[in-house]
């Protein structure tokens, strides 16, 4: 009997022994992973031969912790990115008419020119002046309105009425441009609960973004769509492709790669901020070469 004892308490001791060596093999095995994971910067995961519950409970903790940590990074090298582009499209913008205002500053002062060729520098300076002064402000509405600094009104208005005023005053642009945009308003009134002076803001940018990128064939239609209201701007956007429309809302970004054109790329971005915290939506599609931005609000 004791004899029976002493040989299975062997049995265990072994047993107990093996598991030990095994699970500290393991430990070193998980602990080399790791460090050639992060090491050779792979994506990876870690992995174990060994079926202990606890010790596949302790891997699904650490990869999900390194999944995470991977997750974080590439978060932080995306907003580092973006920064980077983002200081760079500003210098740009601000630099292109302060650079042209200096160099006929520079000429006013060297002197030696005519009356009216003074007077036409000098109101091209303050036309400059004007470029940054817009830039800016855009900036800084855009700055505030993503940190939630710009507090929205939420009562009733009435969307026809604002589209009719809103192109009313860009009259004389579609004028310059000699095409009037087709007009298709299936109500006479349209309420929905939002900021007035914001729905005109997000009507004036998409209007003049259609100006400014647009090449003609101008369309505005306001639609009853069950429990909302769509507003669609239309225009034949030539170069436009399915790739810019994925972008189109993002800050800074612009079909214009030369950014020659008087527009920061903040403009449609917003709009889209703008709506949203108004409770509705906007999205933008591109069909045979014209390109619609629609605008979803809700009764």
């Amino acid at each position: 009997m004791y004899q029976l004892l002493f040989y299975l308490s062997l049995v265990v001791i072994i047993c107990l022994t093996l598991y030990l060596i095994l699970y500290r093999r393991n430990i070193k095995k998980i602990v080399s992973s790791m460090k050639e994971v992060k090491e050779s910067k792979s994506n990876q995961l870690i992995g174990s031969d060994f079926t202990d519950n606890d010790m596949v409970e302790l891997l699904q903790a650490v990869n999900d912790i390194l999944e995470h940590y991977r997750s974080s990074k590439r978060e932080i090298a995306t907003t580092n990115r973006q920064f980077k582009e983002t200081i760079t499209n500003i210098s740009h913008d601000l630099r292109t008419p302060l650079t042209s205002a200096n160099s006929y500053l520079q000429m006013v002062e060297k002197g030696g020119l005519l009356e009216e060729e003074q007077k036409e520098y000098i109101e091209i300076i303050r036309g400059r002046m004007e470029e940054m002064k817009g830039l800016l402000d855009q900036l800084f509405e855009y700055a505030r309105l993503e940190s939630h600094e710009l507090i929205l009104e939420d009562e009733p208005v009435d969307l026809c009425s604002i589209l009719y005023d809103t192109l009313t005053s860009f009259y004389s642009y579609y004028k310059e441009r000699k095409e009037e945009p087709k007009i298709s308003i299936e109500k006479e009134e349209a309420v929905v609960y939002g900021d007035k002076r914001a729905i005109h803001r997000v009507f004036s940018n998409i209007i003049y973004n259609g100006l400014v990128h647009g090449s003609g064939n101008y369309k505005v239609t306001l639609e009853d769509v069950q429990d909302s209201y769509q507003v669609t701007f239309s225009n034949d956007a030539e170069g436009v492709t399915k790739e810019d429309v994925e972008h189109l809302f993002e800050r800074f970004y612009t079909t214009d790669k030369s950014r020659n054109r008087k527009t920061t790329g903040l403009g449609l971005s917003i709009v889209r901020l703008l709506v949203e915290q108004m409770g509705g939506s906007v999205s933008a599609v591109l069909h045979e070469n014209q390109l619609s931005i629609i605008i979803t609000m809700k009764k």
